[in-house]
């Protein structure tokens, strides 16, 4: 079994339309909220073999904070397809993983993250998402049956667990910084 452990960026600061979108960054709640989930997954034992992030700049800073809440040690990946690609193409990335990463971490946005966590659940992409939301800084625990990454594919998960960051400060306020 595979563990992934899907993030969706915290939340960032809202600019004019004619801004990069890449290189929003963070607002003060998601500099706060970001490390908070990286807590939960130090807390819970569920640091991740590899950390694989979109290149925005909002989500590596998400990234970034939550891998150094729970003492993650090892490199921030980035990857392109991350950034607003179709469900094939982050499905191709995931695939392309060394078998050797047991537990995954991967940051990145909406509307695609929530598609990946519905599509691991459900083989039928004409069922919609059944009112899966991922808001800023959500964190999801799927477990997908198969020992390979490159048999990851659409109905080999199950969604053990969602916790939104106000759910997770509620439960246990020392998270916060």
């Amino acid at each position: 079994m595979k563990e992934l452990l899907v993030l969706r960026h915290a939340k960032s600061r809202r600019t004019p339309y004619d801004a990069d979108d890449v290189t929003r960054p963070l607002n003060k709640r998601g500099e706060r909220s970001a490390p908070a989930m990286g807590r939960i997954l130090a807390r819970a034992g569920l640091v991740p073999d590899l950390i694989i992030s979109s290149p925005a700049s909002r989500a590596f800073r998400t990234a970034e904070l939550a891998a150094e809440a729970m003492g993650y040690t090892g490199e921030v990946r980035v990857e392109g397809r991350f950034y607003f690609e179709s469900i094939e193409s982050v499905f191709r990335a995931l695939r392309g993983l060394s078998d050797s990463v047991g537990r995954l971490l991967i940051v990145g946005h909406n509307p695609t993250f929530e598609e990946l966590v519905w599509r691991f659940v459900c083989d039928n992409p004409a069922v919609g998402g059944a009112g899966l939301r991922l808001p800023t800084a959500c964190l999801v625990l799927v477990n997908l049956f198969v020992d390979r990454w490159s048999q990851a594919s659409p109905g080999c998960g199950q969604i053990e667990w969602s916790m939104p960051p106000r759910l997770a400060l509620k439960i246990a306020p020392d998270l916060a910084p």
